[in-house]
């Protein structure tokens, strides 16, 4: 049995169940769908006497680089990843390797755009465009020049010594219709996204720092493509990629992890998912575990506030028009659930 660790775990523990591995899951929200996929399931609050009983162990967001024995990771060590949590620290080193980001800088000029992050943490939940002046904590926060451009993402396969671009996904961020008025917060993907031009870049970055198994490297394309930020982990658009190409991205990262690399895969169609976030105070009113086209689902009765996420919607179709169409009604359909208002 596997244990698979992190913040929200379902989208690997599921891959992980579909490729055929009992797993023990690990993490802060015990969703009603993560409790199917899971052979055993405990709170993120047991990691640390978990840890001592599996041999084989997959880190997730926020547990990237927890110190746990190394020989037993299923991925890059974490030793190894704790120098890239820190964004800033992150940024240097790309920028040694010669990697193309945003300009780090210590403040802006009257009429200039920046974007001021936090150094550690995902999601770009408290990610915020600042002009001209910035007021931030320079020992938490980073500044940099903002981008102005399309935002996707490559997963990457790596065994240390080659890897392989498995999938461009556009990056779906403050997305309003799904509750999210944020700018910068993730919200999901919609994959494949066209554009080739970043895939052998997100290959160099990872084979530069020396990442094993499956790796995701944020992008915004605008005047060229720049590098935003490394995930040395699974990432959330694992669902979008594995519903448009029909691989088992688990399957890939372990096989990875043993030394070998996958084929490249072709997409077979449009897929995509979106985080629904909450507008009010709800409670979940019906069990929607088995829905086929909802994932992270909360059991019945779980009290959600206002601003958090509620569940992810999935869908699949012909063109990315299509599959946001789809999106859109389905979580609708959603919102009217929750909120007491049916619109079927």
């Amino acid at each position: 049995m596997i244990l698979i660790a992190g913040n929200n775990i379902r989208h690997v523990v599921s891959s992980a169940r579909r490729s055929g591995y009992r797993v023990c899951s690990c993490d802060s929200y015990q969703d009603s769908d993560l409790l199917l996929y899971s052979d055993r399931a405990e709170s993120i609050e047991k990691f640390d006497a978990l840890v001592k009983e599996f041999d084989a162990i997959v880190l997730g967001c926020g547990f990237e680089g927890a110190d746990v024995p190394e020989d037993r990771v299923l991925g890059t060590p974490p030793g190894k990843i704790k120098r890239l949590l820190d964004k800033k620290k992150q940024w240097k080193i790309l920028d040694k390797y010669g990697f193309i980001q945003p300009e780090l800088v210590d403040n802006l000029e009257e009429n200039e755009w920046g974007v001021v992050k936090p150094r550690y943490g995902s999601g770009g939940t408290e990610n915020r465009l600042v002009k001209g002046h910035a007021d931030y904590d320079k020992k938490r926060e980073i500044l940099q020049r903002y981008v102005d451009g399309t935002p996707c993402s490559v997963c990457v396969i790596s065994t240390g010594e080659g890897s392989v671009a498995i999938a461009v996904n556009r990056q779906l961020l403050g997305v309003e219709w799904a509750g999210q008025n944020r700018p910068f917060t993730y919200c999901g993907n919609i994959t494949p996204f066209p554009s080739r031009d970043v895939e052998k870049i997100a290959e160099d970055v990872v084979e530069s720092l020396d990442l094993i198994g499956c790796n995701g490297v944020d992008f915004v394309i605008g005047d060229r493509p720049y590098v935003i930020e490394v995930n040395p982990r699974f990432q959330g658009s694992l669902d979008s990629i594995e519903l448009s190409t029909d691989v088992n991205l688990f399957r890939l990262h372990v096989d990875a992890c043993r030394g070998k690399l996958p084929e490249k895969p072709s997409p077979k169609r449009y897929a995509g998912r979106i985080i629904l976030f909450s507008r009010t105070d709800i409670r979940t009113p019906v069990d929607l575990t088995g829905n086929p086209f909802l994932a992270d689902i909360p059991p019945v009765n779980r009290r959600i506030g206002a601003g958090s996420p509620i569940l992810s919607v999935l869908a699949t179709g012909q063109s990315e028009i299509d599959v946001t169409g789809k999106l859109k009604r389905i979580s609708e359909w959603v919102y009217g659930l929750f909120e007491g208002k049916p619109n079927i």
